[in-house]
């Protein structure tokens, strides 16, 4: 597979297809031009507060237009992504910020409890930003930190192995490990996922977990990105809503946990005509059973497809699986 960067294959598909629909979220839309335009104020606004190439900027959000923002905004200006687990607690959160010394911190009103006990240990965290409400004291609202992008500014040229992001794991056995992925293996988790399942502009992405993890953040949001789809998101898990949205917006691609699909095919409108768009779907941390495979199947009319994978490793290669077993995707290392 050619070797790139993810940042000049996204400005690329920018330019391709501007006027299309690239990003949904609570009855909001973005085209890609109108995308490209507000990730340009914000990674302008980066530059304002002094961030620079390969510094790390840290949030703690829940699925919003302000966590996509800031991805992409972070990918044009070389600074380093850091989503952080929104589950993650006081001293969970001292230790990540800590370990990768994050400069600046976004966090969303209703998590900042969580880190305000421990807000005095950061040694890094220069600027905290908040979403969602008034800022509480000490932090500043996001709508601040955008700023119009000068006539003469100009991102910086990234190389392939130019660390992009950094992804914490769960820790369960000992500190959570920040793992490190560069600009060519986003590029090249983007590109092999979206080839291995045929996804084309055409597709519209519902992702019904978190953006902050590596399967959201890589499957749901960069390669949607990545050949101009449309990426559709909420900020929480509710089953009648995700039918609703299937039918309104003719979802094409679902990615979330088994136990989500399971309660997808007891909604009772699951087996309307209006699911029937649905060709590719894929669940991913827990085993997908046989039974919930042919639930899904006679709900939703489409095979569901397991994944299995690690924040150093993604899933990417499709695999036969025995009669009555649902089809495997199997671990592949970029």
């Amino acid at each position: 597979m050619e070797r790139l960067s993810l940042t000049p294959l996204l400005r690329h598909i920018t330019h391709q297809h501007p006027a299309r629909t690239a990003f949904r979220f609570g009855g909001r839309a973005w085209t890609y031009a109108e995308l490209d335009g507000v990730t340009d104020a914000v990674a302008a606004g980066l530059c304002a507060r002094g961030i620079r190439d390969g510094d790390r900027v840290a949030f703690l959000l829940p699925n919003s237009p302000e966590l996509v923002f800031l991805n992409l905004a972070c990918l044009k200006v070389g600074a380093i992504a850091v989503p952080m687990n929104t589950r993650m607690k006081g001293p969970e959160l001292a230790y990540v910020l800590n370990h990768c010394h994050a400069r600046l911190g976004v966090v969303h009103t209703e998590l900042y409890p969580n880190l305000e006990p421990v807000r005095s240990e950061l040694a890094h965290v220069e600027t905290i930003f908040t979403v969602g409400g008034p800022p509480p004291a000490g932090c500043q609202p996001f709508e601040a930190l955008p700023v119009d992008k000068k006539a003469d500014q100009e991102w910086p040229a990234l190389g392939t192995d130019d660390v992009a992001a950094i992804l914490y794991t769960s820790g369960t056995t000992a500190r959570p490990k920040g793992v490190t992925h560069t600009q060519r293996t986003l590029a090249s988790t983007a590109r092999h996922f979206v080839a291995t399942v045929g996804m084309t502009v055409d597709d519209v992405v519902f992702g019904m977990l978190g953006m902050s993890h590596i399967f959201g953040y890589t499957l749901q949001l960069l390669a949607p990105l990545s050949v101009g789809a449309t990426v559709l998101a909420a900020p929480n898990f509710d089953a009648a809503s995700v039918i609703d949205q299937i039918a309104r917006h003719r979802v094409t691609h679902l990615y979330g946990l088994p136990v989500m699909f399971d309660a997808l095919t007891r909604q009772p409108v699951g087996n309307s005509s209006g699911v029937r768009t649905l060709r590719f779907c894929l669940a991913g941390g827990d085993a997908v059973s046989s039974r919930l495979s042919a639930s899904v199947r006679e709900a939703l009319g489409v095979e569901l497809h397991e994944g299995c994978g690690m924040t150093e490793v993604i899933p990417l290669r499709p695999q036969s699986a025995r009669p009555g077993e649902p089809r495997r995707l199997d671990r592949a290392a970029l």
